[in-house]
C-alpha cells in the first residue's frame, strides 16, 4: 500500500519562507532594508566583531561586507525547520573577491571563500537565534 501524500504543514512552510526570504533578500539581492523588516527592533548580533550588537550596527556591518566583497555570493547548503520550536536553521557558504577593508583588513584582490556561516536559527522578527514566532504568541 502506498502512503497518501499529506498537505504541507502551514507552520513549516511559514518558517521555511522566512528563512528563504532572509537569504534571498539580504544576502543575494543585498536589500539592506530587509534587515529591518526581517529582524526585531531589539535584535542582538551574537557575533558582532567588535561592533555594537544592535540592529543598526549589524546592518552597517553587512553593508561594509558587501562593499569589501563586491561580487559576494552565497550558497544555501541546508535548511532545517523544526515546527516544535518554531525554528529554522540555515547553513550557508559565501565567496567573493576581497576589494575593500573588512573588518580592519585591507583588500588583497584575490578570491576568498569566506568561512562557512554558522547555523543560525531563524524565526520571524527576532534575532539570529530567534527571528520571532510564527503563528504563536
Amino acid at each position: 500500500m502506498t502512503a497518501q501524500p499529506t498537505a504541507p504543514d502551514p507552520e513549516y512552510a511559514a518558517l521555511a519562507a522566512v528563512a528563504v526570504d532572509w537569504m534571498e533578500r539580504v544576502w543575494r539581492r543585498r536589500d539592506l532594508a530587509a534587515i529591518g523588516e526581517l529582524h526585531a527592533p531589539d535584535f542582538r548580533d551574537r557575533s558582532p566583531a567588535g561592533r555594537d550588537p544592535g540592529l543598526a550596527a549589524y546592518a552597517a556591518g553587512v553593508a561594509e561586507l558587501f562593499a569589501a566583497f563586491p561580487d559576494f555570493e552565497t550558497t544555501t547548503e541546508d535548511l532545517v525547520v523544526d515546527t516544535a520550536t518554531a525554528t529554522a536553521a540555515i547553513r550557508w557558504t559565501a565567496a567573493g573577491t576581497h576589494r575593500g577593508v573588512f573588518p580592519r583588513r585591507g583588500p588583497h584582490g584575490a578570491p576568498d571563500h569566506l568561512p562557512r556561516h554558522r547555523d543560525h536559527p531563524h524565526r520571524r522578527r527576532a534575532d539570529h537565534r530567534a527571528l520571532g514566532r510564527v503563528g504563536r504568541s
